[in-house]
Parts: structure tokens; sequence; C-alpha cells
């Protein structure tokens, strides 16, 4: 019965890539555990604009932020056991997120925001890809293609075998994608949620915090992550992290 062999492959899928990619799986969930901690400092502060100072941009950057922990997760697991083709339509979720939060973050259009907040399409390549002037978005949108190839119905979407031996380059493929996004979101987080009057209020006013050992902390795992990841897939980093210049 097909219910079972997948019911039985997945869970031996499940044993073997936990451990044959056991260092990257370490620094995916350090990561995430860092950086959720890092990011809940601030959770008392938000919905206060004179507090924050963040400005129209807030919500879809905390959107982000929160539904990507539960997206990134789920590929995650999804990619433990075999499904590596599954966890690809959530990726291209995950990515859109990143790119809308930045750029709503840098353009603080507040025609656009109030288009995302209100539910409208957004054209994702004519809204957002087509008006970042500078850097030159290679790599992105290298990323931004082949995900669309994984998300629509193409030759190239989900997948066709379960057994470990004939999807391990696949699966390696997924957990570094994930690490991408990962270092993507510690910059979003770090630089564009984060202000220094968020960290001035937190500092003064809660006593309890210990927020330089946990901003230290998010930081250094990003920077574990970073180390075993390809030139093309740092390129990819170095393009969202730089100071992005539009043009309208």
């Amino acid at each position: 019965m097909v219910t079972t062999y997948f019911e039985e492959q997945t869970a031996k899928n499940s044993a073997l890539y936990i451990k044959q990619f056991s260092e990257r799986r370490s620094l995916i969930l350090n990561s995430m555990e860092s950086m959720h901690t890092y990011r809940e400092e601030f959770n008392w502060i938000l919905g206060n604009t004179y507090l924050s100072n963040l400005g129209p941009a807030e919500t879809p950057i905390f959107s982000a932020l929160i539904k990507n922990e539960f997206a990134l997760y789920s590929c995650l697991r999804l990619t433990d056991l075999g499904l590596y083709g599954s966890a690809r339509t959530l990726l291209r979720s995950v990515f859109e997120a990143l790119m809308i939060a930045k750029f709503a973050s840098v353009s603080q259009s507040e025609e656009f925001i109030e288009k995302w907040t209100s539910g409208q399409i957004i054209y994702f390549s004519k809204a957002i890809l087509k008006k970042i002037e500078n850097p030159r978005l290679d790599e992105i949108g290298s990323l931004w293609g082949l995900l669309c190839e994984f998300s629509h119905a193409t030759i190239y979407a989900q997948q066709v075998e379960l057994d470990f031996e004939n999807i391990e380059k696949e699966i390696s493929i997924n957990y570094s994608l994930i690490m991408i996004f990962l270092c993507w979101s510690h910059h979003l987080l770090n630089r564009h949620f984060v202000t220094s009057s968020m960290e001035y209020y937190t500092s003064r006013y809660r006593q309890d915090s210990d927020l330089k050992s946990i901003k230290a902390t998010a930081k250094e795992s990003i920077g574990l992550i970073k180390k075993p990841l390809t030139k093309s897939s740092k390129k990819a980093i170095r393009e969202y992290v730089a100071a992005w210049e539009l043009r309208f």
C-alpha cells in the first residue's frame, strides 16, 4: 500500500537525515531559537509607535518574522521526512515575506504598505524586484526564478521519489535554502525591526533583560550558519543585507 510505504519511508528518512545532516540541523535550530529570544525582548513595545519608532512598516516586518518561524520550522520538518518538494512551496512564501518586509522598511511607502495590509495582490516582480536599483540582485533573481519553478506545476515541482539515496542532494539544497533565509531574517530583525529606541527603552525599563548577551548570541549563531554555505548562497545573503537603493 502506498500510504504504508510513505509512513515507513518518511520515518526511515527522518532517522537518516537527522543523523546525516546533524551539524546543519543544529545550526538551524540554534539560530531559530536565538533569534526568537532576541525578538521576544521587544514584544512589550509593539503597537506603541512612540516607543518603537518603527513607523508604518511595523506590520509587514513583524508578520514576516512571526509567520516565517512557523514556515521555516515546517520546511525543516518536511525536509527531515524526505518531503523536500512540499517544503519548497513554503520556501517561496518565506522568500516573498522577507522581500516584502524589507522593501516596506526601506521605501516607507504608505501606498505599498496599505496595499499589502489590505490583502490586495502585489505583483512581486513589478512591485519590488524591478524597483531595487542597487545592488544588482543577480542571485536573488535566480533564487526567485528557482522558487517559482518549485512552487508552480512545472517539471521541477514536487517529487517522484522518497528513497534516501536518491534524494539526498535535494535534501541538502533545502537545508541550505533554510539557512540562507535565516540569515535574511536576522538582518530584517536586527536592522529593520529593532530600533535604537526599542533597545534604549528595553535596557532601561526591563530590569530582567540581558539584551546585550541575547543580541550577541543571535549574531554569533548567524555567523556560524554562513560558514558552510556556498559562494552563490553567500552572495544571495550579501544582496539582501546590502543598503537597497530604490527607484519609483
